[in-house]
């Protein structure tokens, strides 16, 4: 019998920052900058990314009083369990490769450092 690799989120997090994942699922965005929902139609942009009281980035939707962190965003955008985006999370960024289809990332990933020196700026 083999091991069975169990992916966490603070193993994910130690490899790449909550950023990195908005920014593959979401695309690019910018600390505090109203944004449209991709869960919803929304014309006017009520949504928005924040760093919460946590340290971590969190998506806020003003227009459902939703507030999801990387994860529990990924499982939204994909109508999945919370468990299942943290497996897809590191399938699709190379950490682990156990039941995972290769698919390489092909956007340019925000980091959160550059989004807090951006924000710091201001």
């Amino acid at each position: 019998m083999g091991l069975k690799q169990t992916i966490s989120p603070n193993y994910v997090l130690s490899q790449i920052d909550e950023a990195q994942i908005f920014s593959y699922y979401y695309g690019e965005f910018s600390l505090k900058h109203p944004v449209s929902s991709p869960f919803r139609r929304d014309r006017n942009p009520s949504c928005s990314f924040f760093i919460g009281n946590t340290g971590k980035i969190i998506f806020t939707d003003f227009g459902t009083g939703e507030s999801l962190d990387c994860f529990a965003f990924v499982a939204r955008l994909n109508n999945e369990t919370y468990n299942k985006a943290i497996k897809r999370v590191a399938c699709d960024f190379g950490l682990t490769l156990a039941g995972c289809d290769p698919k390489p990332i092909e956007r340019k990933l925000i980091k959160k450092s550059e989004l807090v020196a951006e924000e710091g700026k201001k």
